[in-house]
């Protein structure tokens, strides 16, 4: 099975969400194809590691997710 590539980007511009990454999960979860991209302005309620948050405010930060599909076997890759 080949991986689906997408052919252009599809970005979507937010001017303020709790998290791009819920926000692209909520579109794939709608059936947004490889290649979407939630950008957002604000961000004020995102995650970061370790469970620290990642707080984005407008102006000072660079917030997006890209939904981003991969081969089904790890040996594909």
């Amino acid at each position: 099975m080949q991986p689906v590539k997408p052919t252009l980007l599809q970005i979507h511009q937010l001017d303020s969400c709790e998290s791009t990454n819920r926000s692209l999960l909520s579109a794939a979860e709608a059936g947004a194809p490889a290649g979407t991209v939630m950008v957002a302005r604000e961000q004020t309620a995102g995650r970061g590691r370790r469970g620290r948050a990642w707080i984005g405010e407008p102006g000072k930060t660079l917030a997006f997710s890209l939904l981003w599909t991969f081969p089904v076997t790890p040996d594909a890759l």
